[in-house]
């Protein structure tokens, strides 16, 4: 990438909120991850976050057929039994489930991709980014392999409006058959797609051998794969492929689909590519400098999906990220480590040799020289864009202005207007994506020709008026533009001053600047909360309180953490403002309408910042009373009292948990109490409850990842020799290889960043004398027998 580029980013709060059902590995909440942390990450600042429109039911029949379209506006979970035959014809059931809301989710992903084609159809951005979309399996008339509506070809389609050719490159795990079947035969998108291929994996398609066909031949790209490629023998196919690719076809657009499938560890997937990996092919596209739109897709392992969709965000933002996960609303998803990027996975084989890359790549190349340079297009009138409701207005507005002139001005008016704006035209009709693009859509030419210069006479008087007649239209044209200047002036200075606010750097001055915003995010807590105060700093208690019901009336009623956000404002205000009546009324409907132990600890959270610590007090009693199972409720009360420099009274909590605790909660009561005496309290009591622990559970790698945690992170005041020595602790244990393996790498890059070559040394001798220890067979039966009794307690978040 070079210089500054314009990203738009479209996300809707309520994709996550959508359930494919139990047990099924397609998980829309992994979007809400990675959303989460790139907002935690900061990445939200450098962007134009839009919350995408539901994509309409004609756009969707744009490619799919008005049959299908229409079946899957109508099922329901409810009627199921009333469309029997449609279910099997269109293939849902099975992979493909019917569930609740799922035509909403379809209009919300296609939604995303296709504004994401509009904005840079207008050059309002370079780069546009839609983690909803890359849904590429799904055909015309049938959903397949978890996709319903293909967004992919709809934003494609929208796309070459514009641009003369599109290339789309696809890095999921599996083919992206759905895409490549709509653009098989035309020669305006190239599909190229890296993916695994053999052993009956799904879809089954994807072959070197399936080049596109009539006028697209050579236009479908495919390299297939096996199984545990790693970065380095990935890197080695795709960069030159799509070198060659970009040098043969010139494409002016890009899409391209980030499936994280294809990452070590999938849930689904049999690579072995990192999320730094995967983020190559990502920064190795951008490097061309096209208008490109960034989709997802695949991806069953939620953790590890959130992590790459928010690297690749930083990637196209060119922005480093901390391996360090930030704190967010899903940090225990990424235990043990908390990191953001992966480890190839040692153990698996990569099938993919390298003179079994070497062939396929030689063979991907040798097709693709038989292209005969960058396919041409036809030009003609451009097809209609999608309008905004602005734009919609100001074509009224022209029209209206237009209604009184003769018919011969009309047909000059009407004769410039077609002369201004010749591109390509859009066939009558709707067709499918393929029937449309047949031939390098050599459609017909809508260009109008201008009308021969009048043959007949006419007096001085005639021409006089006829000349007349030509400057009141000259005039009215001049009104007409002048007209358009102004309320382009206007809605420019609208929308700066409304993107102003939306992003902060110009603070709401007015209530009229709030709902001004409010109308573009009614769902969110933040503006509203953000109102409240205005109104407040303005000493006006009951209109702010006004505006924290009408928030709760009007927020979705899925979208509990924006409505549990607007509760805690009310909490605060009636604590500050309010009475002791008020906050308890306030109080008792939160727990109503939420979680009643969230509102709790929210409740105490409140207390504590108003300093009114006996409230916090019996805020606590009281919910460690009614959730005594609960190790949350506990280990929050603990906290407060660390924090409150009363480490004897966190103790003596600590014992009353564990009597209310089950048994199972115990360990990581005991390890999280452990955890804030090294934040909060003495490093010299954390290590005497960390000893306790592990003289009990001296198998248990997960708690001497965290004891070495706390131990080795910045800040810690340890000294080497310490660490050192609860190194050599946890070597001497009899675990297994898996598990030793770990140790000593830990060690060994501890070392690197703390020691010299003579403890570097020392490391490796331990290494080489477990190995001889294991060669002689007696490490793995001592720890077979050990861990076979070790007790692993769950690790439960309630």
């Amino acid at each position: 990438m070079s210089g500054k580029q314009k990203v738009c980013y479209f996300y809707d709060s309520e994709v996550g909120n959508f359930y494919y059902g139990q047990g099924h590995p397609m998980k829309p909440h992994r979007i809400r991850m990675a959303h989460n942390l790139l907002l935690n990450y900061g990445l939200y600042k450098k962007m134009e976050i839009y919350r995408p429109m539901h994509a309409k039911y004609d756009e969707i029949c744009r490619f799919h057929s008005e049959e299908y379209a229409s079946f899957l506006k109508v099922i329901t979970p409810d009627n199921m039994a009333d469309h029997a035959k449609q279910l099997q014809r269109f293939n849902v059931g099975e992979d493909c489930p019917v569930f609740d809301g799922m035509y909403q989710f379809f209009q919300i992903s296609a939604g995303g991709s296709i504004g994401g084609a509009v904005k840079l159809n207008r050059k309002q951005a370079d780069i546009a980014i839609n983690w909803a979309g890359g849904l590429h399996h799904a055909k015309k008339c049938e959903a397949s392999g978890f996709c319903y509506v293909n967004d992919i070809v709809l934003a494609i389609l929208e796309l070459l409006k514009h641009h003369k050719r599109v290339l789309y490159i696809d890095i999921d795990i599996h083919h992206g058959d759905g895409v490549e079947e709509a653009f098989y035969t035309t020669d305006r998108v190239m599909t190229v797609s890296f993916h695994k291929y053999g052993d009956f994996f799904f879809p089954g398609t994807g072959d070197v051998k399936d080049l596109g066909a009539r006028q697209g031949k050579h236009y479908s790209v495919n390299v297939p794969l096996k199984d545990g490629i790693t970065d380095k023998a990935y890197k080695s196919v795709f960069e030159p492929v799509i070198e060659k690719v970009m040098e043969s076809f010139k494409p002016t657009a890009v899409v391209l689909q980030c499936g994280a499938d294809s990452l070590t560890g999938d849930r689904l997937g049999c690579f072995n590519l990192t999320v730094r990996g995967h983020g190559e092919c990502v920064k190795n596209v951008l490097s061309y400098n096209l208008p490109t739109l960034i989709l997802g897709g695949g991806g069953y392992t939620i953790r590890n999906v959130a992590r790459c969709w928010a690297y690749e965000t930083a990637v196209v933002l060119e922005k480093e990220l901390a391996d360090d996960l930030p704190p967010n609303d899903y940090y225990e998803y990424f235990v043990p480590d908390w990191k953001l990027h992966l480890q190839p996975n040692p153990s698996m084989d990569n099938l993919n040799t390298r003179s079994y890359l070497e062939g396929i790549k030689q063979q991907v190349l040798e097709n693709l020289r038989q292209l005969q340079g960058a396919p041409s297009v036809q030009m003609a009138q451009m097809p209609p864009s999608l309008q905004t409701e602005d734009e919609k207005d100001d074509d009224e507005d022209d029209d209206e202005g237009e209604g009184d002139g003769d018919s011969d001005s009309k047909g000059e008016e009407k004769e410039d207007d077609e002369e201004e704006d010749v591109e390509m035209a859009e066939p009558a009709g709707r067709t499918s994506a393929a029937g449309a693009l047949a031939g390098g859509f050599e459609w017909d030419d809508f260009a109008a020709a201008k009308p021969a210069p009048g043959a007949g006479g006419g007096g001085a008087d005639e021409a006089a008026a006829k000349e007349g007649g030509k400057e009141e239209d000259r005039e009215r044209r001049a009104r007409r533009d002048a007209k358009r200047v102004t309320a382009k002036e206007q809605e420019a200075e609208l929308e700066a001053r409304e993107r102003a606010l939306a992003e902060g750097t110009a603070a709401p001055v007015s209530a009229e600047d709030f709902e001004r915003l409010l109308a573009g995010a009614p769902d969110s807590a933040y503006v509203w909360v953000k109102l409240m105060a205005f109104h407040l700093s303005l000493a006006d208690v009951e209109r702010a309180r006004a505006v924290g019901e009408r928030a709760l009336k009007s927020i979705n009623y899925r979208k509990l953490e924006e409505k549990k956000n607007v509760w805690i404002a009310l909490l605060n205000l009636e604590k500050a403002h309010g009475t002791a009546d008020t906050l308890a009324a306030a109080f008792r409907r939160s727990c109503a309408d939420q979680n009643a132990k969230h509102m709790y600890l929210q409740m105490a959270a409140v207390h504590e910042r108003a300093a009114d610590a006996e409230a916090v007090v019996k805020t606590f009693e009281a919910v460690c009373k009614q959730f005594k199972a609960s190790k949350k409720v506990w280990l929050a009360k603990m906290e407060w009292q660390m924090r409150s420099a009363e480490p004897a009274a966190a103790k003596a909590t600590l014992e009353r948990a564990l009597q209310s605790l089950p048994r199972r909660k115990h360990v990581p009561t005991i390890v999280k109490f452990a955890q804030l005496e090294y934040r909060l309290g003495s490093v010299e009591r954390a290590r005497t409850v960390f000893d306790g622990v592990m003289a009990h559970h001296p198998k248990r790698l997960d708690l001497w990842g965290i004891y070495l945690d706390m131990e080795t992170r910045k800040g810690a005041g340890t000294l080497p020799a310490d660490v050192r020595r609860l190194f050599e602790r946890a070597s001497s244990l009899k675990l297994s290889s898996k598990k030793m393996k770990y140790v000593f790498k830990r060690w060994l890059d501890w070392e690197l960043a703390n020691g010299d070559a003579t403890t570097m040394a020392h490391v490796k001798a331990k290494a080489h004398e477990y190995v001889q220890l294991k060669a002689g067979g007696e490490v793995d039966a001592a720890a077979t027998a050990d861990e076979e009794g070790n007790d692993d307690d769950d690790d439960d978040e309630n």
